[in-house]
């Protein structure tokens, strides 16, 4: 029996496919941010044939900001398939301006994620994450195919990593 995204997930990932119907908070030089859980909503409901990656993360991790650069790579590699959709969620972050915190870092870095600023922790408490980066691979039909704490220190072995869980989210769809 395949494993279905628990009752209480499924708010958060209508709220994600909802996020890309709605204007972006920011638009920083190559990236998206979303402020707000309707906006979460909206990329949730755009992104409902796609297998998601959903990764949490913080400025002040050490370990997220040091898988970005293979995440990026993972998203460059998939930057051209419309089945397969990245959501950055910034969560736990300390200080009043979470979104300026967030949007800084990213703009220093160039990345190219869009990036959901968690302003109250409600997204990271409904998936249940206790430690971060942690990463979650949705299927084409919602379910949570992989979950996938900490990382490793390499950057390509995080892009084989990423690309191995996708691929077999996918194929679990078909």
């Amino acid at each position: 029996m395949k494993p279905v995204i628990p009752m209480r997930f499924r708010p958060i990932c209508l709220i994600i496919a909802i996020l890309a119907l709605t204007t972006p908070a920011s638009i920083g030089q190559n990236y998206v941010v979303f402020d707000s859980i309707d906006q979460l909503q909206s990329y949730i409901e755009r992104e409902k044939d796609a297998t998601l990656v959903i990764n949490f993360w913080a400025t002040w991790c050490g370990p997220c900001k040091s898988s970005f650069p293979g995440m990026q790579k993972a998203v460059n590699l998939y930057k051209d398939d419309a089945s397969v959709a990245f959501l950055f969620v910034d969560c736990w972050e300390r200080g009043t301006d979470k979104l300026k915190i967030a949007t800084d870092f990213i703009n220093s870095k160039g990345y190219t994620f869009n990036v959901l600023i968690d302003q109250d922790d409600k997204v990271v408490s409904s998936f249940g994450v206790s430690g971060i980066p942690t990463k979650f691979v949705i299927d084409p039909a919602g379910r949570i195919a992989f979950k996938a704490v900490g990382y490793e220190g390499s950057e390509d072995g995080l892009v084989e990593e990423m690309q191995a869980m996708i691929e077999a989210a996918r194929s679990r769809a078909n």
